[in-house]
This record gives C-alpha cells, structure tokens and sequence, in this order.
C-alpha cells in the first residue's frame, strides 16, 4: 500500500487523510538487554538491542556478549529482557530466534538451535518443548547470544 506523513505526523494510507485512520503510534529506539535467568554473576561486555514499535506489534533485536565473570546457572532456563511487556491476553504470544556460541554444555545438545517463545517481560528460550539450559560454567567470557522477534505489546 502506499502512503504518506500528514502535517500533523500522522501516517495515512493510499490517500486517506481521515484523522481516525492515521497511524500516529510508530517509534524506533534501542535498549539494554539482559539474560534475567538462567545466569548469576553476570556481567557484559556488549549489551546492544533494537526495537521497532507500530502500534502494539514490536520487533527487536539483540546482541549479548558476556564478560569473564559471567556464569549460567545449572538446570536454569536462559531468558532474555525485552524492551516492553508482552501482551498475553487471549492467544497474543511472540516467537523468535536465536543463536548462541561457547556456552559449556547447553541443554539440548549444542547441534540444537533454540527458538524464542515470549512471555511477560522475557523472551525464554526452547529447542522444542525443552528449556534450553547454558550448562554449568563459571567463565563464560565472549560467549554470545544474538536473536531478535516479534511480539504485542500492552502499551
């Protein structure tokens, strides 16, 4: 479809200039993100997230490099923050993907890759109906993970 910005900001499609079919909730920005769970200790050397919001529906993108002192929590799912709540009414629910490197033992088995299910304020990650678990390791400097999704927000 085509469409334009008004004056006023507002975005109009294929010509309609109708204040109630403007859409006037777009945003961009970035965030820090974290891994919430499934890690103690943590501390990062990079920490960069994106996000795109139109509306309820978001997109976002991260980017996690762990410092030396960082350590996964054996037996713990690993959950990333996200740069708003999900919406979970209803079936509202969010996917995604990841990709990780270094983690000492993962659960699974490190051939598998995860995916993203969204839930509350955390992006949790399966490989199936599994948790994927880091393993157990006390350094876990320059490991990574990089993912990013969609989901509906409350706001």
């Amino acid at each position: 479809e085509k469409f334009r910005f008004r004056k006023d900001g507002g975005l109009c499609f294929n010509g309609d200039s109708a204040e109630a079919n403007a859409l006037d909730d777009y945003e961009e920005g970035t965030y820090t993100p974290t891994v919430d769970h499934g890690m103690s200790a943590t501390a990062y050397t990079t920490q960069d997230g994106w996000y795109r919001k139109i509306g309820t529906l978001v997109e976002f993108n991260f980017y996690i490099r762990l410092a030396g002192s960082g350590a996964t929590s054996n037996g713990q799912q690993l959950r990333i923050s996200l740069p708003f709540t999900q919406n979970n009414s209803g079936n509202l629910r969010g996917h995604g993907n990841i990709t990780y490197q270094n983690f000492a033992s993962p659960s699974p088995a490190s051939d598998c890759t995860p995916s993203l299910y969204i839930s509350g304020s955390k992006a949790e990650l399966y490989v199936g109906p599994t948790q994927f678990i880091g393993g157990n390791g006390t350094d876990q400097a320059n490991k990574y993970l990089i993912g990013g999704g969609h989901f509906y927000t409350t706001s």
